[in-house]
C-alpha cells in the first residue's frame, strides 16, 4: 500500500476496550507480557501512510450519544471540505473532538507523508 509514488490513508475508529484483557491480565503468570488499554502504537510506517486514530495510543475512545462516534461525526465534518491538507484535516478533527467530549478524548495520527496531500481539491 505505501512506496515512493503512492499514498495510503487508515482512519480507525476503535472505540472499544478489550473486554477480555482484564481475564487475560489476570491468567497471566509471566510480568514480561503486558496487556494494555485501547490501540497499540505501530511500529513503523514505511512511507506514504498516514493513520488516524479515534483516540491516543492506549487509550479507549467514547462512543458517543448519537449514530456516530465523536470521531466519525468529526470527520464527516472535515473530509468534504475543498482544499484542506489531510495533517490539517487532522488537527481540525481532534480539535473538534476534544473540545465536544471536553477533553475526554484526544484522537491521534501517525504519518509519515513526505507531501501534502488534499483528499478533496
Amino acid at each position: 500500500m505505501t512506496g515512493p509514488t503512492k499514498v495510503a490513508i487508515a482512519l480507525l475508529d476503535a472505540c472499544r476496550d478489550n473486554p477480555l484483557a482484564r481475564r487475560f491480565a489476570e491468567a497471566v503468570v509471566s510480568r514480561s507480557i503486558a496487556v494494555g488499554r485501547g490501540l497499540a502504537m505501530p511500529s513503523s510506517l514505511g512511507g506514504g501512510l498516514l493513520i488516524g486514530f479515534a483516540t491516543a495510543p492506549g487509550e479507549v475512545a467514547l462512543d458517543g450519544a448519537g449514530r456516530n462516534s465523536p470521531f466519525t461525526n468529526a470527520l464527516l465534518k472535515y473530509l468534504p471540505v475543498k482544499g484542506l491538507e489531510i495533517q490539517q484535516l487532522m488537527t481540525d478533527v481532534k480539535a473538534d473532538v476534544y473540545d465536544a467530549i471536553l477533553g475526554q478524548q484526544s484522537p491521534w495520527h501517525n504519518s509519515d507523508l513526505r507531501a501534502a496531500f488534499f483528499l478533496n481539491r
